[in-house]
């Protein structure tokens, strides 16, 4: 039998550890050592690319601490020019014990006085834990719902360490959705089962220059944010958590009363310490904290899109980005694109297109999905003007339109003819279809995008595309015949029916030309 699970204490052994002077946070540095950071020093380290990666920080979690990094360091710059993160550690401390309202233990880990806040957990009203959920482990408290505890195991962590429930903490306050009965998620999202996804540009892979973007492009997003969801623009609630909530209606606060770059919080919760042993203790709540108006939209961030027709933030889907979906958060099609995603001076010759989110069900997590996309030159000057967004676009939806037309109308009637043994009449209602239409939806997902920067660089040719189409279709045919279940009596017919109807329907629906250049896997004369 497991016995309790022990905290790995910090260097400094403390027991309330206090992120401010405690170095709780692990880090890789480009030198390949491995050190241990207080918060400050981690905002002063990003400040000078100085972090390769952070140790315990799970996959999932990477979006919302990036976030929760640049929001807090966006709101305590305020007014300084976008070029002055300072590297002082020091100045940090100073600057972030200021946003807490001077109230040092709201960067603690563990706060033992309950009319006190303890770091993203708000003060307990009652001044009793009595009645609250005991979770044991950090993973116990994250965001994910795991029912059948397949390929994220539950309550594995049986010797966590600090930056463990720094990072779940995070998490779960800041990107949390509607998980059941009086278990109410964060304001920025769509609905409960919402996401909140991070799509923007990035001048590069690592931390540190991601971080100093998206800094500068938080503090330039404040005034649009203002002006969009009624945020108030100066003296606004920066921290949520430093202020008491007893889970009532009447505790709830409005947007009005927030700062737009708030750092909200969800959950009712409290770290508690006994001994080397953490836990944490959890309430339902009668209410959301932040109180959004019925029939308004949710308020976005820097990062999310927004769908133009009713103003609501992006909700992915199990499919993930997908070509289509990518093309239209890129370009604007059905979102407006995000603040994070305009192109700026300072974001060098090619920069990359980054989008993740972590897609939320009922019962269920839904995948984490993500997406990168290397711009290159000639389509970073085109993305870095409205014409160019627009002319982008529309070649883009041109492809979409164009994909689907050879899924429909090229690929999917000869494999019917092959499930169906050449019937006089196809049954277009069987589904069985749809193993080798997803293979030629990855290939078209993994080629969409270089050839739209090949045909973006020259003339807008069909030709270029048609012929990426004929072999995605061409190969998932070729695929389908030597694996679909044919009755041996009717293959050869059924096998000839199919590649002469795909012959004549890529030609009755293909550029010519294509056909002259094709690798494609099936012949097609």
């Amino acid at each position: 039998m497991r016995g309790p699970p022990v905290t790995r204490l910090p260097t400094s052994e403390s027991l309330t550890f206090d992120l401010l002077c405690d170095p709780c946070i692990r880090v890789r540095l480009p030198t390949g050592e491995r050190t241990a950071l207080t918060l400050p020093g981690v905002f002063g380290r990003l400040a000078v690319d100085d972090v390769v990666s952070f140790d315990g920080l799970r996959v999932h979690q990477r979006t919302a601490w990036h976030a929760f990094l640049v929001q807090v360091a966006a709101m305590t710059l305020g007014g300084r020019g976008p070029a002055a993160i300072p590297a002082d550690e020091g100045w940090w401390a100073a600057a972030l014990l200021a946003l807490g309202g001077g109230a040092p233990t709201a960067w603690t880990l563990v706060e033992g006085d309950l009319a006190r806040p303890a770091f993203l957990q708000p003060p307990v009203p009652e001044g009793s834990v009595e009645g609250f959920d005991d979770i044991d482990t950090p993973d116990g408290l994250d965001v994910l719902v795991t029912s059948k505890n397949h390929e994220g195991k539950v309550d594995r962590m049986r010797y966590p360490s600090p930056d463990h429930w720094v990072y779940a903490l995070v998490a779960l306050q800041t990107t949390q959705g509607f998980s059941g009965k009086m278990n109410y998620g964060i304001a920025r999202m769509n609905s409960g089962f919402g996401s909140r996804a991070l799509v923007g540009v990035t001048p590069g892979t690592g931390w540190g220059p991601r971080f100093r973007r998206d800094v500068r492009v938080a503090i330039d997003a404040r005034p649009d944010l203002c002006r969009t969801y009624g945020f108030v623009e100066q003296g606004g609630i920066r921290l949520a958590w430093i202020l008491p909530w007893d889970g009532t209606p009447t505790s709830a606060l409005s947007l009005a009363a927030c700062d737009p770059l708030c750092v909200e919080v969800c959950r009712r919760v409290r770290l508690l310490a006994s001994g080397t042993v953490l836990y944490a203790r959890t309430r339902s709540t009668e209410s959301a904290r932040i109180a959004c108006v019925k029939g308004v939209p949710n308020p976005a961030d820097p990062w999310m899109p927004v769908r133009i027709e009713d103003g609501s933030p992006l909700t992915l889907s199990e499919q993930g980005f997908t070509y289509a979906k990518t093309q239209d958060l890129l370009f604007g099609g059905d979102y407006r694109r995000s603040a994070a995603q305009e192109v700026r001076t300072d974001d060098g010759p090619s920069p990359r297109w980054s989008a993740t989110a972590l897609v939320r069900g009922q019962g269920k997590t839904g995948g984490l999905h993500s997406r990168e996309i290397l711009i290159p030159p000639a389509a970073r000057r085109q993305l870095a003007s409205v014409d160019g967004v627009q002319t982008l676009g529309r070649l883009a939806k041109a492809q979409v339109d164009r994909a689907s037309l050879v899924r429909r109308k090229v690929l999917r009637p000869p494999l019917l003819v092959l499930l169906q043994s050449a019937p006089k009449a196809l049954n277009f209602q069987d589904d069985r279809t749809e193993r080798w239409l997803d293979q030629y939806e990855s290939s078209v997902n993994a080629s969409f995008f270089s050839t739209l920067w090949e045909r973006s660089d020259k003339v807008a040719d069909d030709v270029v595309w048609d012929r990426r189409l004929l072999d995605a279709a061409g190969t998932a045919l070729k695929a389908a015949i030597e694996d679909c279940p044919i009755p041996s009596v009717h293959r050869y017919r059924a096998i000839a029916t199919a590649e002469t109807l795909f012959s004549r329907l890529a030609r009755k629906h293909l550029d010519e030309r294509a056909f002259k250049f094709s690798e494609g896997g099936t012949d097609v004369r």
